[in-house]
């Protein structure tokens, strides 16, 4: 399931409707502070695992150069490192240009 963003009133009712049948839901968004804010609501609501969402995984991608972290900082409680790494780079990585690893995982039927 794609959010497409903020997720709407259709993606809480399929990811509700997933759960409630067994599924296990793993979630991966942009590393930005609104990006983080969303991780951690999806991994509250819905028990989701973070999807490659952590310090290697931002460190691993390069950064978009043009987009600082402006806003509030967010948590990472998933992985504390994250933030650390984030707040040293400055920097957000979109969810874009991790596609690649993203669809190998899915490729390989071995999500990390």
């Amino acid at each position: 399931m794609c959010t497409e963003g903020w997720p709407s009133a259709a993606f809480h009712r399929l990811a509700g409707a997933a759960r409630a049948a067994g599924a296990r839901l793993r979630y991966h968004g942009d590393f930005d502070w609104p990006g983080i804010a969303m991780t951690q609501r999806i991994i509250e609501r819905y028990e989701a695992d973070p999807w490659r969402m952590g310090a290697a995984d931002y460190l691993a991608h390069e950064p978009e150069t043009e987009h600082t972290l402006d806003g509030r900082a967010r948590p990472t409680p998933w992985d504390t490192a994250l933030t650390d790494a984030m707040h040293a780079r400055g920097h957000a990585v979109f969810e874009e240009s991790v596609v690649p690893t993203l669809v190998g995982d899915l490729a390989a039927s071995t999500p990390v």
